[in-house]
């Protein structure tokens, strides 16, 4: 469980129950995102070159008190390359550390950054596991084993109890998470009651919720949309070929899959193609979409172009292989992974038709396992990603660098993401992380499928912690619960 990863849903939702970091995304700002840490107050300095970190002491349990040297020590660890939580985004920008008080801490950085703050989604204590018993410090810990699901129930050692000037106020005690292969039937239990809450559902299935005449459920819309991609393993010759990653996007038809099979040939606002891994944000004037590029237009379907650059690419590896006086690698079959979602499989499944019938791919597709969303083998070449680029002034790197998700190992691409690193006023790192935008569309370095807007549902009578959540237990400390009473005969 963990809120921060970018790469998968459910860790982020069940992340907000289980456990806490020290600092936490608590959703889009004006023109950055805003962060907060449950340990107290955080401040940047006037030079952005400094982070105090007071802890207030008031805002945990007495059992489960942290001082300046426990921040301090995580904080000096993640910079050290010989230990198992080192960070080398946080070490870039990391000089030291200084305990002033029993409850202060202050950060010294070795040059100014924007958004310290985003690099520290991280446990206090990286080291316990997580199934451990100490590393539960959030509101909920896993229950006794039901067979309906997974069951979580009120921490009683909670660091950070949660407390209200109303009386009658009572906060939820339980959770029962409930896996349901079909979103039909989860919105069948939903509307017999069976259900409070509904995760995630598909931008078709909520407009259809939403527009059902005398519907007692409300659709909430998620503060921020996901990135579908698909990722390249570069440890496969042919997906190191920029051509041939062309090739594969100029072979398939992006917007008819878009329009015809994720979206029911309907328009939903915030759903479209995009050309690389940022956001375009809901509207133009979204400050989520800092990082878009609008000049970089998605590749059109293209088919023959496919065939020319696939050749071309096959061509290029000959000929290196003949100077290296090696075998030339032929062109592989394309494996595709996937994670087990409908919308998922449904586009995977057209890609697989859509280049078969180029005749010059054989494609397979693996559907992975319940909660993985990586890659684990490296049995595949492409795999179908679905990222939460919030905060692309650090996701980038995340996402696209040598140690990042997709690993990517082109020196022209990293060159533009580390210059965009460096960048310590906001102008420069919008102006920048365009440029990562430029490049990472000309290389191919990834290929950008499409956004869509995420949705939850809930049934009349909960009144929830936040208005437009990030995940779907953010706040859950606040939600207010009606029994849903059911008339007996």
């Amino acid at each position: 469980d963990d809120r921060s990863r970018i790469d998968n849903w459910a860790a982020r939702r069940t992340g907000t129950l289980t456990r806490r970091m020290i600092m936490e995304y608590e959703g889009p700002g004006t023109d950055r995102g805003e962060y907060s840490t449950p340990f107290g107050a955080v401040k940047q300095g006037a030079d952005r070159r400094t982070i105090r970190i007071r802890i207030n002491p008031l805002q945990l349990s007495k059992a489960n008190q942290i001082y300046g040297y426990h921040l301090a020590d995580r904080l000096l660890k993640m910079a050290e390359p010989d230990h198992a939580t080192y960070n080398p985004q946080w070490a870039s920008i990391f000089e030291r550390v200084e305990v002033t008080g029993v409850f202060d801490v202050i950060i010294h950085l070795q040059r100014p950054h924007v958004l310290p703050e985003a690099m520290l989604q991280v446990f206090l204590d990286a080291s316990i596991a997580n199934d451990s018993e100490e590393a539960r410090d959030g509101p909920f810990i896993p229950g006794p084993p039901v067979e309906e699901g997974i069951r979580y129930i009120t921490n009683p050692k909670d660091p950070f109890p949660v407390t209200s000037d109303d009386p009658n106020f009572i906060p939820p005690s339980e959770v029962l998470e409930i896996h349901y292969e079909e979103q039909k039937d989860m919105i069948k239990a939903l509307r017999k009651g069976d259900l409070d809450v509904v995760d995630r559902l598909s931008p078709v299935t909520a407009m259809q919720l939403a527009e059902e005449p005398g519907t007692t459920i409300k659709v909430v819309p998620y503060a921020l949309p996901t990135m579908h991609m698909l990722v390249p393993n570069y440890d496969e010759p042919y997906m190191k070929n920029d051509m041939f990653r062309r090739a594969i996007l100029y072979g398939i038809m992006r917007e008819a899959t878009l329009n015809e099979i994720i979206l029911k040939n309907r328009r939903i606002p915030g759903c479209q193609l995009v050309s690389g891994p940022f956001s375009p944000g809901m509207s133009v004037d979204d400050p989520l979409s800092y990082a878009y590029n609008r000049d970089m237009v998605p590749r059109p379907y293209a088919p023959r172009l496919a065939v020319v650059l696939t050749k071309l690419a096959e061509q290029r590896l000959q000929e290196q292989a003949e100077r290296k006086e090696e075998e030339p690698p032929e062109i592989p079959n394309l494996v595709i992974g996937y994670p087990p979602e409908e919308d998922a499989r449904n586009a995977c499944t057209a890609f697989k038709f859509q280049l078969e019938q180029l005749e010059i791919f054989k494609v397979k597709l693996i559907e992975f396992e319940k909660g993985q969303t990586v890659d684990r083998t490296g049995e595949c070449n492409l795999t179908y990603m679905k990222i939460a680029m919030w905060e692309p002034v650090v996701d980038t790197a995340r996402l696209i660098s040598p140690n990042g998700i997709a690993a990517i190992a082109d020196d022209h691409v990293n060159r533009s993401v580390q210059w965009m690193e460096r960048a310590i006023r906001w102008p420069e790192v919008r102006e920048r992380v365009r440029q990562v935008h430029r490049i990472t569309h000309e290389k191919a370095a990834i290929l950008p499928l499409w956004q869509l807007r995420e949705y939850f549902a809930h049934r009349e009578g909960i009144t929830l912690g936040a208005e437009s959540p990030v995940s779907l237990y953010h706040g859950i400390q606040r939600w207010q619960l009606v029994p849903n009473f059911e008339d007996e005969e």
